[in-house]
């Protein structure tokens, strides 16, 4: 059965990818721009996604479909900072999804989102991490 991941940080196609995940995201079959309801919050030197299926927000990225290995999951997982003894006070956790493309087909996915209080951290308008980081 394919796997597929919503990505919308570092790891989409046009970011920075960080060097101790880049040899899995080498691995991405990507599959173009999508998107989730949710909101997309700045914390600085990563952002985090809260889904809102109810809300008119969005989060912007991409939907990739992931290589048929248990092991891309689990190093995602570490990369993400997921205690699997303790998901519930992890930094992210991996959850189902339903993520839309932008030809309008919609697909379950995976998805990382953030997993604390975002207390005073921005919202990024528009839901989209890089344009907010390319905006001087």
């Amino acid at each position: 059965m394919k796997e597929y991941l919503f990505v919308y940080g570092s790891l989409r196609s046009s970011g920075v990818v960080p060097a101790e995940i880049a040899a899995v995201a080498s691995r991405f079959r990507r599959l173009g721009a999508a998107q989730v309801r949710g909101r997309l919050y700045d914390f600085g030197s990563y952002c985090g996604a809260v889904l809102d299926r109810s809300g008119n927000s969005v989060v912007h990225g991409e939907l990739v479909e992931l290589p048929s290995d248990e092991d891309v999951l689990q190093a995602l997982d570490r990369y993400e900072e997921i205690d699997p003894a303790d998901v519930e006070n992890s930094l992210f956790a991996r959850q189902r999804t339903t993520v839309r493309l932008a030809e309008g087909s919609d697909h379950t996915a995976w998805i990382y989102v953030y997993n604390k209080p975002t207390y005073d951290a921005s919202v990024i308008e528009g839901g989209n991490y890089q344009q907010s980081k390319t905006k001087v």
